[in-house]
């Protein structure tokens, strides 16, 4: 008697599989017949935020390093060029640029001397 069931249960899941194989077959034939699908776009890259502003106690502090390392004279000749004679009468909006120009200062230049 097992031997039936056994055979019954082989044969389920072949025609299981024959079906699955027919679905499958079908889906390929459809495939062939289907226009290719447009790609996807791809997303645009989504761009870094801006870094904020410096504040006055982070360009106070470059400048300090800059005249520690001997460039007090270009460090008040920069201030100056921003139309200012002390680093509080630098506006604001100009941070940047006066750090970005004390950063080069030392760059193939000599410190000052004595």
């Amino acid at each position: 008697m097992t031997d039936r069931k056994d055979l019954r249960a082989g044969i389920e899941q072949m025609r299981s599989v024959a079906q699955l194989l027919l679905l499958w077959a079908k889906d390929l034939e459809q495939s062939l017949t289907d226009p290719a699908p447009a790609p996807e776009p791809t997303p645009a890259p989504i761009p870094d935020p801006p870094l904020p502003p410096p504040t006055l106690k982070e360009v106070r502090a470059l400048l300090t390093v800059k005249c520690a390392e001997g460039y007090g004279s270009q460090v008040r000749a920069l201030i100056a060029s921003f139309g200012a004679t002390s680093l509080s009468g630098v506006p604001e909006a100009s941070y940047q640029d006066l750090m970005d120009a004390a950063q080069l200062l030392g760059e193939g230049e000599s410190p000052d001397a004595g």
